[in-house]
């Protein structure tokens, strides 16, 4: 994800497509990282209240 963008700086050649394929990428990763923090919470609530 960041290894294009990285790429594209370094050449100077920064594309609005790489910028949005950037956005899009780091959303998804945002919403996954979300995910997980939400479901290890609920396994969290879970194990006390056994």
């Amino acid at each position: 994800m960041f290894q294009n963008l990285e790429y594209e700086i370094l050449l100077k050649k920064l594309t609005i497509l790489g910028l949005a394929q950037f956005q899009e990428d780091f959303y998804i990763f945002k919403k996954i990282t979300y995910s997980f923090l939400i479901l290890f919470s609920c396994m969290q609530i879970v194990r006390y209240k056994r």
